[in-house]
């Protein structure tokens, strides 16, 4: 039986007969397929429309000539696992949850430099009202004020973060 015939026996395309033939579920001879062999390694091997979800192919099957042993069924449940993994993470990202990186530390990067800026301005801006309050020369509140805030930066210049989860209290702060 030549692989047209075989594929109607089973109504099914000539395409899928030669992904079982790629997938070696085919037993051939000279004269075509072998139905009785063929038809018993599709048995083992296929899933049909009958079969419920949680039930894996049980083929020991290696698909392709990588060499990696790793079964079809093996590769198909992997492949599914990951594309899982892909819509949450499309999920998340749709809903805001999820942002790329480069992004997060552009705002958190314009975020520090924005707080650096209110820092070095904050000497100038109410060393005239402190001076006044204290009845002190302006200069000399401008600049103890600037050398305390200079030293503030440097000390949050120090990264003191902790990565570690809620439950991990190594170090840290």
């Amino acid at each position: 039986m030549n692989q047209r015939q075989f594929a109607e026996l089973h109504h099914v395309t000539p395409k899928t007969v030669t992904k079982w033939k790629e997938r070696g579920w085919l037993v051939f001879t000279v004269e075509g397929i072998d139905v009785r062999k063929s038809n018993a390694l599709l048995r083992k091997f296929r899933r049909t429309k009958s079969d419920s979800k949680s039930d894996l192919l049980q083929a020991n099957n290696t698909y392709g000539d990588d060499d990696s042993g790793m079964s079809y069924d093996e590769a198909h449940r992997r492949k599914e696992i990951a594309l899982s993994r892909l819509r949450e993470l499309q999920v998340e990202q749709a809903s805001g949850e999820l942002v790329e990186l480069a992004i997060a530390e552009r705002v958190l990067f314009d975020c520090a430099r924005s707080q650096r800026d209110a820092w070095l301005n904050w000497p100038t801006r109410y060393g005239p009202l402190i001076s006044s309050d204290l009845n002190v020369e302006l200069d000399l509140v401008v600049d103890t004020l600037t050398r305390y805030v200079y030293a503030q930066l440097a000390e949050f210049a120090e990264p003191r973060a902790d990565f570690g989860g809620p439950d991990d209290h190594h170090g840290g702060h």
